[in-house]
């Protein structure tokens, strides 16, 4: 991945189109801008985050697509999700320091804001706050369409016959 160190402008312009920046103020995203590493470019192609590593890098796409992928008990790599602009993306291991447990891989050229568990702590507090909000936000509504999925399976499902 690229680092991107100019074009400040329209990098903010990509912040202010995903709703995961909604709440950052304008000096706010031009230091997250700003930061160090925290936007890079990925190519198609590339695995931003490998399968069974320690890792614990969160990533927000502003632009691109990128597809989930798990290996399974044959060792094939199974496609999972595509993941589009203002998701969130290796979560788990950014929150619980734990291996990952799928990879993603850039289908479409993407623009990624990508925080380490360092680089939160070198935010100011309101800032880092605002992210971890953000966060918590984007899991509860992941809860939420899982939950209308599973409801959604049950009603559909074939009830057991009796005799």
């Amino acid at each position: 991945m690229k680092q991107i160190a100019t074009l400040r402008h329209k990098m903010i312009q990509l912040l202010d189109r995903v709703a995961f920046f909604d709440g950052f103020d304008a000096n706010e995203k031009l230091l997250l801008v700003e930061g160090k590493g925290m936007l890079v470019i990925a190519e198609p192609g590339e695995t931003i985050i490998q399968q069974d590593t320690l890792d614990t890098t969160l990533y927000v796409p502003l632009s691109g697509l990128l597809e989930v992928r798990r290996r399974n008990e044959a060792g094939e790599q199974v496609a999972l999700a595509q993941l589009h602009a203002g998701e969130i993306i290796g979560e788990m291991g950014f929150l619980k320091e734990m291996p990952r447990t799928s990879s993603v891989v850039v289908l479409e050229q993407s623009i990624l804001f990508r925080c380490s568990r360092q680089a939160l702590k070198n935010l100011s507090p309101i800032t880092r706050e605002k992210l971890k909000d953000q966060l918590i936000d984007k899991l509860i509504q992941r809860i939420q369409e899982q939950n209308l999925k599973l409801s959604e399976n049950q009603l559909v499902s074939p009830q057991p016959q009796t005799s």
